[in-house]
C-alpha cells in the first residue's frame, strides 16, 4: 500500500479513537489473555485506551482510499 494510503487509514483509526461512545469493544482480560497467546508476548501494564473499530484487519479495509468497512464491533476498549 502507498505511503497515502497508510496516512489516510492513520488518520481515519485516529478519527475513531476521538469518537466518545458507550460500547465496548475490547476489555483487558481479553488483552491479558490474547497477546501471550496469539503473540507470545506479555500484555504491557500501561495502555492508552481509546475507541476502536474492533475488527480491524485487511478484509475490512478497501485498497481504494482505503475504507473501513464492518462496523459492528466498533467500541471503547477497556
Amino acid at each position: 500500500m502507498s505511503e497515502r494510503w497508510w496516512k489516510s487509514l492513520r488518520t481515519d483509526l485516529e478519527t475513531i479513537a476521538a469518537t466518545p461512545t458507550e460500547r465496548v469493544a475490547v476489555r483487558r482480560r481479553w488483552i491479558d489473555r490474547a497477546l501471550p497467546q496469539h503473540a507470545g508476548v506479555p500484555a504491557p501494564s500501561d495502555i492508552d485506551w481509546a475507541t476502536a473499530h474492533g475488527d480491524c484487519h485487511f478484509a475490512n479495509l478497501t485498497t481504494a482510499g482505503p475504507t473501513l468497512l464492518d462496523f459492528e464491533g466498533f467500541g471503547l476498549v477497556i
